[in-house]
């Protein structure tokens, strides 16, 4: 075996156990993309809070949104804001603060509205 074949036998035995222990995103939310499909709203909550704790930074902010909304679905209101709070944190340490936008939507009074519908106008300012 020549010098350029072993050289080539090491880096391949390197590559290989360098890739051997990072795992994929599909790794890792297997378990939770499994609850989720059977039904077991709490189980893939829980799935998704326990990456979202563990999982890698990158994507924590994906894995906070994941568990908001699967204790939506599973009944847990207070779960649910408090996951979303914690990917609204997650959002700012990336990309900064968010821009706060206050919807007021009430019934319209302008002369030329439709009254007989209904129609309500959306009033948006930023806080």
């Amino acid at each position: 075996m020549g010098l350029s074949s072993f050289r080539w036998l090491a880096g391949l035995v390197l590559f290989s156990f360098h890739t051997g222990c990072v795992t994929s995103h599909y790794d890792r939310t297997e378990d939770f993309r499994f609850s989720w499909k059977v039904g077991d709203v709490r189980g893939a909550a829980e799935q998704a809070a326990d990456l979202a704790r563990n999982g890698p930074k990158r994507d924590r902010l994906l894995y906070h949104l994941e568990e908001g909304a699967t204790r939506r679905a599973a009944g847990d209101g207070p779960g649910s804001i408090a996951a979303l709070s914690s990917a609204e944190r997650e959002y700012e340490k990336w990309f900064g603060a968010i821009t706060r936008l206050k919807f007021d939507c009430r019934r319209s009074s302008h002369p030329l509205s439709d009254r007989r519908n209904g129609n309500l106008t959306r009033v948006v300012s930023t806080n």
